[in-house]
């Protein structure tokens, strides 16, 4: 009962503070908009556009296997702590002295060579900052989440404006960027540092049996790999969800050109939006069911939950759609109101797949995920002429059909791995 009444806060705490979090985000990019111009954005869009990715390479899927698993059995925190920071040193420091090395040839624009070095130490930052986060989720503590993003968001704005107001520019911006991330990271490692939790390491699956806890070279060595091995799953899953996010987009942009891709970018802007209280809502969810083993009155309500939500969401955006496109990106965009609307109609199959991915996970079925989302992939393969015909319409309803198909598919193989089981 504790449990599912820390779901709905966890919940409200996290979904305030992603809007916050948004909020300042625009602020912060407004600002650098106005002191550093539009060649000043470019360069910061671009360079965090490779930093990106490239963080999600050296976080390979670890915090998500933290959070489940570490719901199950806080005692383990300190060992998956020292074995994800072994793994963060050995993957994210080869991507951080590639991007060193690589930079001038990942841009031709000297600032955007120098941006991009400035900013490589991110890709060991931001992971170690989210194992801390994950094990914030897993004791279902979400409020320092919550402080330390806004914190460093509000640091940021504050530090960028004086550093504009001496004259720096774009360079500035991301150093500061590095920094205050540096400082977020230091600050969740002290929030966590009070109440240190120890572990019988071959309890926690990491080393060999027999294993006596020491920290020798060979069992170190064994225990990162086997960490690694275990979040293989969470890492493809990843991969597979951002290509699916954005095969569409690509699609589109090759058989229609920039005009239709950016009548789609205009809605599904709106769209993303719409899905902050899903993500919060997610996020606080994933503990939840680890913990209490995907009972069926939680997966009731969050069932009950996400389809009000979604019918709410389609109605809103056919009711007031067409005025919000046109408030904000003016006459020429009206026609980004069907999209925003077909849009709100196929949220539901969106987050009925990431129900069934969540749930997925919280039953240590990983691979049944991953058989959803590669049948999806391929299945955007068959949509090319439909998007070919239909254009940005052809992206959404594709979209919502693969993701309806997909829900079923993870449905379906998580049930018979179990059964397997």
């Amino acid at each position: 009962m504790f449990l599912r009444r820390s779901l709905s806060r966890n919940t409200l705490i996290l979904l305030v503070g992603n809007t916050v979090g948004m909020g300042l985000a625009f602020a912060f990019s407004a600002l650098l908009g106005r002191a550093t111009g539009q060649t000043g954005l470019g360069v910061y869009a671009a360079v965090l556009a490779w930093v990106f990715p490239l963080t999600l390479l050296a976080e390979f899927g670890v915090n998500t296997l933290i959070t489940r698993d570490l719901a199950l059995d806080l005692t383990r925190t300190a060992d998956y702590l020292a074995a994800s920071a072994a793994l963060r040193w050995r993957l994210g420091g080869g991507v951080m002295i590639g991007i060193w090395l690589l930079a001038p040839l990942m841009s031709d624009n000297p600032q955007g060579v120098m941006g991009l070095r400035l900013a490589a130490p991110l890709v060991l930052i931001e992971p170690t900052f989210g194992a801390y986060s994950a094990v914030f989720r897993a004791r279902q503590t979400m409020r320092p989440i919550v402080w330390l993003n806004v914190g460093m968001l509000l640091c940021q704005i504050v530090l960028c404006a004086g550093a504009f107001a001496l004259g720096y520019g774009v360079l500035a911006a991301l150093a500061i960027n590095t920094l205050t991330s540096l400082g977020r990271m230091l600050a969740a490692r002290w929030w966590i540092t009070p109440s240190p939790m120890y572990v019988c390491a071959d309890e926690a699956g990491l080393v060999p049996t027999g294993y006596n806890g020491g920290v020798g070279t060979t069992q170190r060595g064994v225990r990162v790999l086997r960490l690694l091995r275990r979040a293989v799953p969470f890492a493809l899953a990843g991969v597979l969800a951002a290509l699916h996010l954005r095969a569409g987009f690509i699609l589109l942009e090759a058989l229609h050109g920039s005009a239709a891709l950016g009548l789609l970018a205009a809605a599904w802007r709106f769209i993303e939006a719409a899905r902050l209280f899903p993500h919060a809502f997610f996020d606080a969810l994933l503990p939840t069911l680890s913990a209490e083993g995907t009972s069926a009155r939680v997966l009731g309500r969050a069932y009950a939950v996400l389809i009000g939500y979604s019918v709410a969401a389609a109605l809103g955006f056919a009711l007031f759609g067409r005025w919000l496109i046109v408030w904000v990106y003016g006459a020429e965009f009206a026609a980004s109101s069907l999209l925003l609307t077909l849009g709100g109609i196929t949220l539901l199959p969106s987050l009925l797949r990431s129900l069934a991915t969540l749930q997925a996970y919280a039953r240590q079925r990983e691979g049944a995920a991953n058989i959803g989302l590669g049948i999806m992939i391929v299945l955007w393969g068959g949509a090319l002429p439909f998007i070919a015909q239909y254009g940005a319409v052809g992206v959404i309803v594709a979209g919502g059909v693969i993701d309806l198909i997909g829900y079923g598919v993870i449905v379906v193989a998580t049930s018979l791995q179990g059964h397997r089981l």
